[in-house]
């Protein structure tokens, strides 16, 4: 450990312009300095558990070779309020969740939340078994005991290019399938995917997502333009199309409301 003079200490390996580079939030209240990165980690990072410095990411060897299940948050994810269907589908598949998504399942793979989660306390989790959250910083999930990974969310830094490096600062909005659940996919060599409540559609404002969604999720400030958003993500659900058939991973689409480029399979097919 190294000691900066005062009663706290930095962990080993601590450096400061990876940890500016990891919490770019943190230009928005001026720290910029090595003294100020010092003096935010001791006061707040250490408690947040904030990055400081690059973690690699590993394959998990239990997703190899899988076929995974993707719950996004749209009107279709309700056909699982029946438990024999979430039952049917956690034994066959490794469950993969977006947000609110988790709602409706006992035991999932990985949960993905985006900056709009709204707090989550323990007891949200008392029954759940999760494998891994990745979560941006500005969800109040940190205190959590279940491991997880920080992600960085920059709203400013959209684009369309896609990400393999978990670690890397990501884009926010309607995009958390395109640039950290596919990417997690490709990264631990799955099989197969299967697509339901991430259509991709144009929901009118006022909709609900599904009965849950309002929950846990605040959707009144949309990190940017919808249309805009949409453009992007059809954009890149072509590139992801391309991506798939290069490694050789099927992926299917469970609604046939779905407005993405995938073959459309019904759930009952796969039950």
């Amino acid at each position: 450990m190294e000691s900066n003079g005062n009663n706290y200490s930095l962990p080993s390996g601590f450096d400061w312009r990876i940890y500016l580079e990891l919490n770019q939030d943190l230009q928005s209240v001026g720290v910029g300095s090595e003294q100020e990165a010092v003096l935010h980690y001791l006061k707040y990072g250490r408690q947040e558990k904030r990055l400081y410095r690059w973690v690699p990411l590993r394959p998990d060897p239990d997703l190899r070779g899988s076929t995974v299940f993707i719950c996004g948050t749209s009107p279709e994810l309700e056909v699982l309020n029946d438990r024999h269907i979430t039952e049917s589908i956690s034994k066959r598949y490794k469950v993969l969740c977006i947000n609110s998504a988790f709602h409706y399942f006992d035991t999932i793979s990985a949960l993905f939340l985006n900056g709009r989660f709204r707090h989550v306390t323990d007891s949200t989790f008392t029954v759940r078994r999760i494998g891994q959250i990745f979560t941006p910083f500005d969800c109040d999930i940190r205190d959590h005991p279940l491991r997880h990974y920080l992600v960085n969310v920059d709203p400013e830094r959209f684009h369309p290019e896609i990400h393999f490096d978990l670690n890397k600062v990501l884009p926010h909005g309607p995009t958390t399938l395109l640039d950290v659940v596919f990417p997690f996919c490709v990264f631990n060599k799955v099989s197969k995917i299967f697509i339901l409540g991430a259509e991709y559609m144009r929901i009118p404002d006022g909709v609900r997502r599904h009965s849950m969604d309002g929950l846990y999720v605040d959707r009144s400030m949309p990190s940017m333009d919808t249309g805009l958003e949409m453009e992007f993500a059809h954009r890149k659900l072509q590139i992801w199309k391309a991506c798939f058939e290069s490694f050789g991973i099927e992926c299917f689409a469970l609604s046939d409301r779905s407005e993405t480029p995938f073959e459309k399979m019904h759930l009952r097919d796969i039950l």
